[in-house]
């Protein structure tokens, strides 16, 4: 009866090595499972990250634009005033020019 008790104990103790040997191999798969996993959310830390730059470079160049849309369209205004002014000058100098020969026809008598 003894040698049966000492049988079973030491069945006993042998399944209980192959549970924690089990037990101690599944915790070795959760502790690299754990580092994959942190691995993967620093990647994705990274990628916020870059999105986040992208995102405000993106909203600069935006801003830049709506910038240089405003100056074109001050300068295309300013442009318009200048080409009216520009007509007007032509106008005035045309008209000097046609005064000056009406000017010199009469002096000469022609008119």
């Amino acid at each position: 009866m003894e040698v049966l008790k000492m049988d079973n104990q030491e069945a006993t103790l042998a399944v209980l090595g192959a549970k924690f040997d089990a037990l101690h191999g599944d915790f070795s798969d959760m502790k690299k499972t754990m580092k994959e996993v942190a691995s993967a959310l620093n990647k994705l830390t990274l990628v916020e990250e870059r999105q986040q730059q992208s995102s405000s470079a993106q909203k600069r160049l935006f801003d830049k634009l709506d910038s240089l849309e405003s100056r074109i369209d001050e300068l295309e205004k300013v442009d318009v005033k200048h080409g009216q002014a520009a007509q007007w000058v032509m106008n005035a100098v045309w008209a000097a020019a046609g005064l000056a020969a009406m000017y010199v026809a009469k002096m000469v008598g022609l008119v």
